[in-house]
């Protein structure tokens, strides 16, 4: 296990855990870190944390980031710069077309 020193805590950058595997560990984190970020009460706190801990993909100079909520592939997303985006948008990364088309290919045949 290796230790670093961070605020004068231990952080421990492997975790042994019994009963937890990785794959655990890194969905906690991934939670503790949306539930610190809804928690944070103004626009200019989100965005700093944002820009901070490199959530997404790219962010340029100038973003306002309203939502409390994260999108789920964060990294699939590029903000530039002068980027407005109000409360209550959701980011939808990954859609399911393939079962419209693949519903319009079926009636097409029958």
């Amino acid at each position: 296990m290796h230790r670093v020193k961070m605020r004068g805590l231990y952080y421990c950058d492997e975790l042994e855990v019994p009963g937890l595997t990785t794959l655990k560990i890194k969905w906690l984190r991934e939670l503790v870190r949306k539930a610190y970020f809804y928690c944070i009460p103004f626009q200019t706190g989100r965005t700093a944390f944002l820009e901070k801990h490199d959530v997404f993909d790219c962010m340029g100079e100038n973003c306002f980031f309203q939502p409390r909520k994260l999108p789920n592939d964060p990294k699939c997303i590029r903000l530039h710069n002068n980027v407005v985006i109000a409360a209550d948008v959701t980011f939808v990364n990954h859609d399911v077309i393939y079962l419209m088309l693949r519903n319009v290919c079926c009636r097409k045949q029958i």
